[in-house]
């Protein structure tokens, strides 16, 4: 009721001075414009019994008129002052729900001020709105970049490039105590050997860019038989004069630094299998060494025994030629005593 009342007012206001600067033309149409006192409650009644559009000038220039149909033309900006709280709703009805387009700055949401757009509101300070959001939501789906209707499988889609300041990766909740169902995960290295990356270019069907530029990426098709999770379905018309929608895939690349974690960590446990394997090898080498070296010393000491052997046999050799040129001798001597 307070709402009606300011905008009576401030109807009633722009019609005294109306009145006031064309006293003439005004008077002529007094008897089709009439004030009326409603049958109930309080206020005025504007009644344009004609049943055309009533307009409001000022200095001869039309600023407002109210359609027989209850539509208001502003020639001019419409403000509301802070301090009466407006609410200002525009739509088919008084609820959330039937409200097109809709300003707050209101008593009843305590704290709350902005707009809101069908499914988007924007808002300074939104806390005590229903659902309540902090700076702004998104009810629904949100597209850029393109004019077709979104997919209805993300919530936000771009066609194009986008940015965050500050770079990084965007969070994302991951408590045990909010899941269930947990599975380890182990497509590794050969689902990467098997993702062949191409470089392609948009053809400008279902909506997609056709401006030449060259892009790097993958085919869903070709990820659809090495990792089926990361790619799901969605309809569009390829041309916009299409009668019926086209299946079309999507890739999702979340589950990629996943599967380069597992990879790696095959890669490095391959890694430290050949180098246990290195270090088998060369413990076994050295094991060699050792005993070549052993066989070595054990070759050196056999040696000197040989030649101390052979030095022995030498001296027994001359020892043996000396006693037998000794025997030779006193053979000869008994020879001859005889």
């Amino acid at each position: 009721m307070k709402q009606q009342n300011f905008f009576l007012i401030t109807l009633c206001l722009t019609i005294i001075l109306a009145l006031g600067n064309q006293a003439n033309t005004q008077a002529q149409n007094t008897t089709r414009l009439k004030i009326k006192k409603p049958s109930s409650g309080t206020g005025v009644v504007l009644d344009n019994e004609t049943g055309g559009s009533t307009g409001f000038h000022i200095n001869g220039l039309e600023k407002m008129r109210l359609m027989n149909d209850g539509r208001l033309h502003l020639n001019g900006s419409l403000i509301f002052n802070s301090g009466n709280d407006p609410v200002l709703y525009l739509g088919t009805g008084n609820t959330i729900s039937q409200r097109f387009l809709q300003f707050i700055v209101s008593p009843d949401l305590t704290g709350a001020a902005g707009i809101k757009v069908g499914g988007l509101v924007v808002a300074s300070s939104y806390g005590a709105y229903d659902p309540p959001v902090g700076n702004g939501f998104i009810q629904n789906y949100l597209q850029i970049g393109l004019d077709t209707d979104p997919t209805g499988i993300t919530r936000l889609q771009v066609y194009g490039n986008a940015m965050k300041s500050g770079g990084g990766a965007w969070s994302e909740i991951s408590d045990r105590l909010l899941k269930k169902d947990i599975q380890d995960f182990s497509d590794g290295l050969q689902t990467i050997l098997n993702i062949e990356p191409k470089t392609y270019k948009y053809n400008g069907k279902g909506g997609t860019p056709n401006n030449g530029e060259k892009r790097i990426g993958v085919i869903a098709q070709d990820i659809e038989s090495v990792a089926p999770y990361m790619v799901s379905e969605f309809y569009r018309k390829l041309e916009k004069n299409d009668a019926t929608e086209t299946r079309l895939l999507m890739y999702n690349s979340s589950a990629l630094p996943y599967i380069l974690v597992n990879a790696i960590k095959e890669l490095n446990t391959k890694f430290e299998d050949k180098n246990n394997s290195i270090t088998s090898l060369n413990q076994g080498q050295t094991s060699m060494q050792t005993e070549v070296e052993t066989l070595k010393k054990a070759n050196a000491n056999l040696k000197s025994e040989v030649d101390t052997l052979t030095k022995e046999n030498t001296d027994l050799k001359t020892k043996l030629a000396d006693l037998e040129t000794r025997l030779k001798s006193i053979e000869e001597a008994l020879k001859k005593k005889e």
